[in-house]
C-alpha cells in the first residue's frame, strides 16, 4: 500500500510516516473501517490540535500530538484507499485543502500561543510569517501543474505547440517504473546536507521536535529575553518564522535561475504527452 506512492512521497513519508501509518491502516482494514473516516480525521486532529497549542502546558503536548496524528491520518488515507481500490479524484480535492487549513492553522495557533503568554497581541504576527511561507511554497510547488494544463492544453492549439516548443519537448516513449527504494528517495535530495535541509523544513517531521519541546516546556521554564518570554515552543515558532521565507526564497531563486520551474514543466508536459497504462506499482 506504501510503494505506489513512493514515487511521489516526501522525506518524512520515507523517515515517519510509512514506519508508523501502516499499523493503523491495518486496523482500520482488519474493522472494515473505510479510508473517508481517516480524512475527517486529518481534518479534526490537525485544526483541533492548532487550537489547543494556544493554551501551552499540558494542552500544548495534546495538541502537538493531535498534529501529528493528522499526518498519520493522512497516510492511513490513502493506504485504505489504495488496499480497497477506491481512490478518489474528488477527495484528492479535500485533501489538498485539508493540507492548507492545517499548516496554515498550526502556525497561527502557536503565534496566538506566543501573543497570550506574553500579553502582547502584535506577537500573534510572528505565526502569520511561517504560515503565509509555507503557503506561498505550496502554491509555487502547484505552479507547474496549474500553468501546463492551462498554457499548453485548455489554450488555443496554437498556444499549446508554443509551449511545447518552449519547453523544447521531446516525446519519449515511458515504460512503467518500479516502486524506488526508500534509499533512493533520500538521494534525490543529495547526501548529507540536502536531506538535513529537507528534514529540517519538512511540516510533518518538525511536529516530533515541538511534541518533545511541548513536553519539556512541562518542566524547564521560559527565558527572558528582551522582554520576550522564551520556551521551545516559542523558539520553535520563532525559527521557522525566519526558516520559512527564507527557504521559499532559496526555491523560488531556484526555480526562476537555475531553471528549475522549466524543468518540472517540461517533465510533467512529457509525462502528459506520453500516456502509457500503468501498473499498480504508478497508481497514487
Amino acid at each position: 500500500m506504501q510503494d505506489p506512492c513512493r514515487n511521489f512521497n516526501d522525506i518524512g513519508g520515507v523517515l515517519f510516516g510509512d514506519w508508523v501509518s501502516i499499523y493503523f491502516t491495518w486496523c482500520f482494514i482488519r474493522y472494515g473501517i473505510g479510508p473517508t473516516l481517516a480524512s475527517y480525521m486529518m481534518l479534526v486532529f490537525g485544526i483541533g490540535g492548532s487550537i489547543l497549542l494556544v493554551f501551552g502546558g499540558a494542552f500544548s503536548v495534546l495538541g502537538a500530538v493531535l498534529v501529528v496524528g493528522y499526518y498519520i491520518a493522512d497516510c492511513v488515507d490513502g493506504e485504505v484507499a489504495r488496499y480497497r481500490g477506491c481512490v478518489s479524484f474528488h477527495w484528492s480535492f479535500h485533501d489538498l485543502l485539508f493540507g492548507i487549513y492545517v499548516q496554515t492553522a498550526f502556525y497561527l495557533g502557536l503565534g496566538l500561543y506566543v501573543a497570550r503568554v506574553n500579553a502582547e497581541p502584535a506577537y500573534a504576527l510572528i505565526g502569520v510569517v511561517p504560515a503565509i511561507a509555507i503557503l506561498l511554497h505550496k502554491i509555487m510547488r502547484m505552479a507547474p501543474h496549474f500553468l501546463v494544463v492551462r498554457e499548453a492544453f485548455l489554450r488555443t492549439p496554437a498556444d499549446g505547440a508554443r509551449v511545447r516548443s518552449e519547453l523544447e519537448l521531446v516525446p519519449r516513449p515511458r515504460a512503467p517504473k518500479p516502486a524506488p527504494r526508500r534509499r533512493d528517495v533520500l538521494r534525490r535530495y543529495g547526501l548529507p546536507l540536502g536531506v538535513c535541509r529537507a528534514v529540517v523544513m519538512n511540516f510533518d517531521l518538525a511536529l516530533l521536535l515541538l511534541v518533545a519541546l511541548a513536553v519539556a516546556d512541562l518542566w524547564l521554564p521560559p527565558v527572558d529575553a528582551s522582554g520576550i518570554m522564551i520556551d521551545g515552543k516559542t523558539a520553535f515558532l520563532l525559527f521557522y518564522a525566519l526558516a520559512r521565507p527564507l527557504d521559499l526564497i532559496s526555491n523560488i531563486a531556484q526555480a526562476v535561475f537555475d531553471d528549475g520551474f522549466r524543468r518540472s514543466s517540461r517533465h510533467l508536459l512529457e509525462e502528459l504527452n506520453q500516456p502509457t497504462p500503468r501498473d499498480e506499482t504508478q497508481i497514487i
